[in-house]
């Protein structure tokens, strides 16, 4: 049932990712700053992005767009089909610039530590992050939550116990009545490097990839469903994943931007040798500041096909959702 080795395509998939990391170093004297949490997963601009045709800022956009200190708020509500899901996460927290010296590559330096939250029908996470931006173009970010799961009356929602990696996950083996409760912790570090270029173009090309590595302690059971990742893992696991977005901004109305391009999704469980990689289109809008605090609305959609999967390989996939992030104001 699983794919014990990445094939050519997936390889291939892995290089576009590489790419995506290589592009903004070749390109850092340009980097904006575009943030995409989201999607996780899912295609959002980051806090405070430049407008295009903006000069270089005397001063920084560190915090949701502003040079103080500030108290912020950041919210991705995303819902999905194939598999099927809906989830709130917010994490809420405190931001302060990092370097206030009027360059580029550091106006959006920052520290923000705070509070998380992953919620869904059936888990709940809480916990804690601390967000390091040194330089505009990289973000790094650690998290660490309590994980809490319990049944909900759909298949495969819940804790489901497994007999292996290679057990099957699909809806009527996990159905609805045989679902449990359990806990456990998560930790996530991730890595984001993004650019937007060139800076004074009505019309610009911008990249992100975000990377993470995540520990996940789960339960009581030798191997259990892990609902959020769409896979089986060992009660103790780490997964391996990527999120990678590449196209272009043009202008909309006024301040209103449109984004569209191409998207990789990639997840991998090294212990399992086991890979599942979506890839597709987006589409999306975006407004820097529709209101005083609110800050970096970006409704978005997104329609892929999975490639690798253990039973979906071949079958589409549709997302949509709107990342925000809220200015709550100054210390």
């Amino acid at each position: 049932m699983y794919h014990r080795s990445v094939s050519r395509s997936a390889w291939l998939g892995v290089g576009l990712l590489l790419c995506l990391w290589a592009v903004p170093r070749s390109v850092v004297a340009q980097a904006e700053g575009a943030r995409a949490e989201a999607a996780q997963a899912d295609g959002a601009q980051p806090e405070g992005a430049a407008e295009p045709g903006a000069e270089t800022p005397v001063e920084g956009r560190h915090c949701v767009g502003q040079a103080r200190p500030a108290w912020v708020l950041h919210q991705l509500l995303v819902a999905q089909i194939n598999p099927g899901g809906v989830e709130n996460s917010m994490r809420a927290g405190l931001c302060l610039p990092l370097f206030t010296e009027p360059h580029i590559l550091l106006a959006y330096s920052s520290l923000e530590v705070g509070a998380i939250s992953y919620l869904s029908p059936a888990y709940k996470e809480l916990g804690g992050y601390l967000q390091v931006t040194p330089v505009s173009p990289l973000q790094l970010r650690a998290e660490l939550g309590g994980v809490v799961i319990w049944p909900f009356p759909f298949p495969r929602a819940g804790y489901f116990g497994l007999s292996g990696y290679d057990a099957d996950f699909q809806s009527d083996a996990l159905p609805k009545g045989e679902a449990r409760s359990a806990t456990g912790w998560n930790l996530n570090l991730i890595a984001i490097l993004r650019f937007r270029a060139p800076r004074n173009s009505a019309i610009q090309v911008f990249g992100f990839s975000m990377l993470s590595a995540e520990r996940w302690v789960i339960g009581d059971q030798g191997f259990y469903f892990n609902l959020r990742r769409d896979l089986p893992l060992a009660r103790a696991d780490w997964v391996v994943a990527n999120e990678a977005l590449l196209g272009f901004e043009l202008p909309f109305s006024g301040e209103l931007r449109i984004r569209i391009g191409a998207f990789d999704s990639f997840r991998h469980v090294p212990a399992a040798d086991y890979t599942g990689n979506q890839v597709g289109i987006f589409a999306m809008l975006w407004h820097p500041a529709p209101t005083g605090a609110l800050r970096d609305l970006s409704p978005f959609l997104r329609l892929g096909i999975h490639t690798h999967h253990a039973f979906r390989a071949g079958t589409p996939a549709l997302l949509a959702g709107t990342f925000v992030s809220y200015d709550l104001g100054g210390l």
